[in-house]
């Protein structure tokens, strides 16, 4: 862990223990990592590129997250659409 802070620093990346998180795949549950005596806090999940990564390799909540997410662009579209339909009523 010191060659990622060296490196980090160099590039002006100075508070990286307290944005980094750590991710435990497998058998292995818990493990302890630090960064010049701060804690790395470990994660069961996060987002990466767009897509919910968690620690089982289950897909199942990052897919209901995207249908939540299409359902709320849907209903956005559908708002704007009667929006419209009033504008043209109008007129």
């Amino acid at each position: 862990m010191t060659k990622i802070y060296e490196t980090s620093r160099k590039f002006g990346l100075m508070d990286i223990a307290e944005k980094t998180k750590t991710m435990v795949t497998g058998k292995t549950r818990h493990t302890h990592l630090n960064i010049r005596g701060e804690v790395i806090k470990q994660v069961k999940q996060f987002v990466y590129l767009g897509e919910l990564i968690n620690a089982h390799g289950s897909n199942e909540k990052g897919i209901q997250r995207r249908i939540r997410h299409t359902s709320q662009a849907f209903g956005m579209m559908t708002r704007i659409r009667r929006s419209i339909e009033l504008i043209k009523k109008k007129r």
